[in-house]
């Protein structure tokens, strides 16, 4: 995967390029979308974006700026392994009798 242009490229094992949106962006109005939805009960709320890759042999030569917020699902996995780093970074859910999340 590389970029070009703000567009990633696909190069496939035979050659063909196939080419994809930066789906940062669209991530990053989802994210901003669920926050608004999770945070109606009056608490702030923080939801950060992410793309994954799947494909564990998929070469990722995006630039720096474009690598932000991209993982394989080993780092994701390694990341939500991590204690929080902080008690304000710690994710609790509400009793029974709530359907919330506070962070």
């Amino acid at each position: 995967m590389t970029s070009e242009n703000g567009t990633w490229v696909q190069t496939t094992p035979g050659g063909h390029r196939r080419p994809h949106g930066n789906p940062l962006h669209l991530v990053n109005k989802k994210v901003k979308e669920l926050a608004g939805l999770l945070g109606q009960n009056g608490k702030r709320v923080w939801v950060g974006e992410a793309v994954c890759f799947t494909d564990g042999g998929l070469r990722v030569r995006l630039p720096a700026h474009d690598q932000n917020g991209v993982h394989t699902v080993d780092e994701l996995v390694a990341m939500l392994k991590q204690p929080p780093r902080g008690e304000r970074r710690r994710i609790t859910a509400v009793g029974q009798s709530g359907s919330s999340l506070h962070r």
